[in-house]
């Protein structure tokens, strides 16, 4: 990755979306609660800001997998049954020497990882699909949460 990359951060707002100038904001964050229809709206909500910040379509649809597998992951194991707490998602549009752009993400949990039930042991891939479709993925738990950081593969814009 390139070292000398750096962040446009959003002019006003949260989420994702046109500001009322007509620029998309260039990070997200957004905040869901810890169940099964997390994914889905962290799905949506990202790729509406991807949308509007004009990020590639095939390259769009692989964060959004990624984010989602992510999201399932923390809705699943971070917090035992009955403890609804938040999952945060965060990402930023890089842009880097000759115009080369990613798209950093991070999704972090407050929980402590459970294992699966064992109904639920062959479909252990989340971490797999993630680490196939981005060019770099850190997974750091520690006793006060998990943060998965995954960035996009890079894309040349051209002026």
């Amino acid at each position: 990755m390139d070292a000398e990359l750096y962040v446009f951060e959003p002019r006003s707002g949260r989420g994702a979306g046109v500001l009322s100038d007509g620029v998309a904001p260039c990070s997200f964050r957004d905040v869901f609660p810890a169940h099964n229809l997390a994914p889905g709206l962290a799905r949506r909500r990202l790729h509406d800001w991807l949308e509007a910040v004009r990020w590639p379509m095939e390259s769009r649809d692989d964060l959004v997998l990624a984010v989602s597998e992510a999201v399932s992951n923390a809705a699943e194991h971070a917090y035992p049954p009955g403890l609804e707490r938040d999952i945060t998602v965060h990402a930023s549009l890089m842009v880097g020497p000759s115009n080369v752009q990613r798209v950093i993400v991070s999704v972090a949990d407050s929980g402590c990882w459970r294992e699966p039930p064992v109904e639920h042991q062959a479909r252990r891939r989340g971490l797999q699909i993630m680490r196939a479709v981005t060019d770099e993925l850190r997974l750091d738990v520690t006793p006060v949460g998990t943060r998965i950081k995954m960035i996009s593969r890079p894309i040349r814009r051209t002026r």
